[in-house]
């Protein structure tokens, strides 16, 4: 009898659990996803994407509509997805054995939306090694 509670009980928090991760968005398929992995879970996609919060000093809201975030109704999201072909492309061009990413967001953007330029020329500064 208590392992049939003990079972009954389980599969009820399995349950519960398994309906909470639906209601979370977490490992379910991603939508309008043209860039990353369409197999990625949804926690990873957004473990991922908080880098570009960090990489880039925006927020979820500046690239997506937080209604829906399949949209592609907001610019910098297009221009986002432009950006991370260009690393994609980089990367496999030039650095095809590396085991990470060399090449960023980071790379040229050094955590500031805008990529920072020398004040006389307007060139691009790149960090320094």
């Amino acid at each position: 009898m208590k392992r049939v509670a003990l079972s009954l009980l389980f599969l009820s928090l399995s349950v519960l659990l398994i309906a909470g991760e639906k209601e979370l968005g977490t490992g379910y398929e991603l939508e309008n996803v043209q860039v990353i992995d369409k197999s990625m879970r949804l926690a990873d996609a957004r473990r991922y994407m908080i880098t570009f919060n960090e990489a880039l000093d925006v927020q979820c809201r500046d690239c997506h509509d937080l209604r829906n975030f399949a949209s592609d109704e907001m610019e910098l999201k297009l221009t986002a997805r432009e950006m991370m072909l260009m690393t994609k492309e980089l990367n496999e061009k030039w650095f095809p054995d590396a085991e990470a990413e060399v090449v960023t967001c980071f790379t040229c953007h050094q955590g500031q939306r805008l990529p920072p330029r020398d004040a006389h020329t307007g060139d691009l500064l790149l960090p320094q090694e």
